[in-house]
């Protein structure tokens, strides 16, 4: 039987109050029982006190703790071959990619100065959990707080919880439809 631990909280967006809770796997509840859905920008507010939207790199290394390859430092790639300068998948990068499976990750996190963050990442091993909360973590979509420094006015990273990669998504194209909603993780301070 999975048991979930639940924080109750209260949390504010744009003025409006969504009672609401994480569970074990932090990630935010209704107060209806279903899984929070919200835009990015809902998701950059939407963490309770002494939590925060994960960045990507927080992304990766949940992927790397259920089995991912994971994270290789930029040093490690560029020794191996890689240009951390090109665009993701294209030069060196794409020859890179296509002989080892790491992508490059190149972010900023608007919260934290505008810090630039680059590695390159592997999700290859990722075991998906076999529940996340209550809904069985099929098909989890998650906002990172990082956004995609090739496209920082409209693509964030997001996490796929099924096969643990990381994926830059257009952030503001039909932003308040249910297809540009995803759920929301939030991780300790």
């Amino acid at each position: 039987m999975l048991k979930l631990s639940f924080a109750v909280s209260s949390v504010f967006l744009s003025g409006l109050s969504y009672a609401g809770c994480l569970d074990g796997n932090n990630y935010l509840w209704k107060s209806n029982g279903k899984l929070q859905q919200l835009s990015f920008y809902e998701a950059l507010n939407a963490c309770p006190s002494g939590k925060h939207l994960p960045t990507a790199r927080e992304l990766a290394e949940l992927s790397q703790t259920n089995g991912a390859k994971g994270i290789m430092e930029i040093d490690a790639a560029k020794s191996l071959g890689a240009d951390p300068e090109a665009p993701p998948r294209q030069g060196s990068n794409l020859s890179f990619y296509q002989k080892t499976g790491y992508d490059l990750i190149d972010t900023f996190v608007p919260h934290s100065n505008g810090i630039r963050d680059r590695f390159y990442f592997n999700p290859s091993g990722y075991k998906q959990p076999d529940s996340i909360g209550c809904s069985g973590g099929q098909g989890i979509w998650s906002w990172s707080a990082s956004l995609y420094v090739y496209y920082p006015d409209g693509y964030s990273y997001q996490f796929e919880g099924e096969n643990g990669s990381l994926v830059p998504w257009n952030t503001y194209t039909q932003n308040n439809s249910n297809d540009n909603k995803r759920m929301v993780m939030c991780f300790p301070n």
